[in-house]
């Protein structure tokens, strides 16, 4: 009798095991599936836009190289260059890199201006940008300075691997306050017009302002938000200059940038808070931004 009951309970055992490791390699396979699916439709999705901008310069272009009175054709091409950059830093896939460097270098090459090796300024990584222009919010963010009332946004000069200039900077929709850090072309974020620009570099060894600007890529990656409030002490949101504050402060250890601009009654970091300090030098400065294009 115990014999009899061993053995059935041994059958329902190996059963239970038989049943378990069933389920467990459909799993498998299912999660296999899944992921070879999201692989195939990241390829197709990258190729596709490499087919687009290729398309677009043989097409469309042909041997025609742009000069700067293309404004149009010039911010189109900011914005290939960027999402070419972001593939080229993203994608999981060699074969999608390489072929997006290979189209990324072509269309420098029609577009002299957006290429960071002819610039004649010495822009470095970590260099950090201010600009005043005339957006909804101008003119509240620059007077919410208490020193120095010249500049309404600011960002972190991001000169990628394949030597492109970019601007890592928080910024929202005027009317939504939705928004995020943003990798917009350096040219791009020089505002038309009569309006002020400078570029301030932090007195540190460039392995400084590098991990400087790994920490805003970290954040950037992260998804932080935009904070239209204007709360300092809740860094899971930031604005502008927060950003710039709270990323240093981060990485050198100390209160390099300190808030000294009010807002509704509180305490926030102006943008003159962040170039107004012992460690920061200006480098370069124009009155009239639109004289200014790279690659003149």
């Amino acid at each position: 009798m115990v014999d009899k009951i061993l053995n059935i309970l041994l059958v329902a055992v190996y059963t239970a095991i038989v049943v378990l490791a069933t389920v467990f390699c459909m799993k498998l396979s299912q999660i296999d599936r899944m992921q070879s699916d999201s692989r195939d439709s990241s390829i197709r999705s990258s190729m596709h836009a490499l087919n687009t901008h290729r398309y677009f310069l043989d097409i469309t272009m042909g041997d025609y190289v742009a000069v700067p009175a293309d404004s149009a054709l010039i911010e189109y091409g900011t914005k290939v260059v960027q999402n070419l950059e972001e593939i080229i830093t993203l994608s999981p896939f060699v074969e999608i890199r390489d072929s997006a460097r290979v189209i990324q270098t072509e269309y420098i090459r029609r577009f002299p201006m957006l290429d960071a090796a002819a610039m004649k300024m010495d822009i470095r990584n970590g260099d950090l940008i201010l600009r005043h222009n005339n957006s909804l919010h101008s003119e509240l963010f620059r007077k919410i300075g208490v020193r120095e009332q010249k500049y309404s946004h600011l960002g972190i000069i991001y000169r990628t691997p394949a030597d492109t200039l970019l601007v890592l900077h928080s910024q929202a929709n005027d009317y939504t306050g939705v928004g995020g850090i943003e990798a917009s072309p350096l040219y791009s974020f020089m505002p038309r017009g009569d309006f002020d620009v400078a570029i301030y570099r932090l007195k540190e060894p460039q392995a400084v302002r590098d991990a400087w600007v790994d920490e805003i890529l970290r954040l950037r990656e992260k998804g932080v938000p935009f904070d239209p409030a204007f709360n300092i002490v809740d860094t899971c949101k930031l604005y502008c200059a927060e950003m710039v504050a709270y990323s240093l402060n981060r990485i050198i250890g100390r209160e390099a940038i300190a808030p000294h601009g009010f807002f509704m009654g509180k305490k926030v970091y102006a943008v003159d808070d962040c170039y107004l300090i012992p460690e920061m030098e200006r480098i370069y400065h124009r009155e009239r931004a639109e004289v200014y294009r790279p690659g003149e």
